[in-house]
């Protein structure tokens, strides 16, 4: 049948050798957009949640959660060596499976970005509207907020152009795409470090005891939450058409990207925990919420300004 043909590797090995993308990423490029999309706001909110499910044992959650993520790491890692080739999921589906397969892959994958992108924009968009009330400027709801989340809204403008903006650099190209996701990045990383830094020397060993208040089913129900905060180092494999010699640098991207992630998160994890009392952690303001009870105010406040997308993006993703 026209829907169960499949794609052969020959033929997907060719269009590769006949790709016009440009080849410039290289094992670090990777990294960083593996980790651009995987960290964001699911740190700050899903630890929160996950502590209450787990007690300290969160930290244990997240060396599972990495684990697995692991060994889903190892598995794109030799897809993408095998078929070097943009798509992903969708790509491997169409020469495992078949197109039809592929083609509702395929739109899983649309739906997800999708949703993604939106939480993401109206992450943004609260910000930047938090940045102006800041400095004394309030921009209307009807313009700031869309109607499915508020019935007083009409249509969120800055999230729309924020998202045109975006889709303007990727249009220039992956290479400026790239550069504008590794300063990303890099300020993603120093706010996680700060916070590091800030709580390690407030880390109180009585409140880690006991480590697993609700045993394994704790552990494991907090692993399912966390898994959200890991998701998103599959982007690295679309990459793959565009790297320099893919069949070394999306694998050792997606080591980086994944094992350095794993040490950040589970490091956080460890603060927070060491810091507050896992039943008395604030779900939405986890981190802010944890430098606040140790008298670190101007941290907390810079972190709520950095992250007053929260509820807008929990509401979001609960859409």
């Amino acid at each position: 049948m026209r829907i169960a043909r499949k794609k052969s590797l020959e033929s997907i090995r060719n269009e590769s050798e006949q790709s016009k993308l440009k080849k410039s990423l290289r094992a670090k490029d990777l990294a960083l957009l593996g980790m651009g999309s995987v960290i964001g706001t699911g740190i700050f909110v899903a630890t929160g949640q996950g502590a209450h499910m787990a007690g300290p044992g969160i930290i244990l959650s997240f060396i599972i959660t990495a684990i697995i993520s692991g060994l889903c790491c190892l598995m794109y890692s030799e897809l993408a060596t095998m078929f070097p080739v943009s798509g992903s999921t969708y790509s491997y589906s169409y020469i495992a499976f078949g197109e039809f397969t592929a083609w509702i892959v395929g739109w899983d994958l649309i739906l997800a970005y999708l949703i993604n992108a939106s939480a993401v924009g109206a992450g943004w968009s609260a910000t930047f509207v938090g940045l102006l009330h800041s400095i004394g400027i309030d921009l209307p709801k009807a313009l700031t907020v869309s109607r499915i989340a508020d019935p007083q809204g009409f249509v969120d403008l800055p999230a729309i152009c924020i998202t045109l903006l975006v889709t303007y650099i990727l249009f220039i190209g992956i290479s400026e795409s790239a550069k504008m996701n590794n300063l990303i990045v890099v300020i993603k990383v120093a706010v996680i470090l700060l916070f590091i830094g800030l709580g390690v020397s407030h880390i109180n060993l009585s409140n880690l005891q006991p480590m697993m208040p609700f045993g394994w089913t704790g552990i494991m129900s907090g692993a399912a939450i966390v898994f959200y905060a890991y998701t998103g180092f599959d982007s690295i494999s679309t990459a793959a058409e565009e790297s320099v010699n893919p069949a070394r640098d999306v694998p050792l991207g997606l080591i980086i990207c994944l094992g350095t992630v794993s040490a950040l998160y589970i490091a956080v994890a460890l603060v927070l925990t060491g810091m507050v009392p896992f039943n008395k952690i604030n779900i939405l303001e986890a981190l802010p919420a944890a430098l606040s009870s140790v008298g670190i105010h101007w941290g907390s406040d810079g972190y709520r300004f950095s992250n007053l997308n929260t509820d807008t993006h929990v509401e979001s993703i609960k859409e």
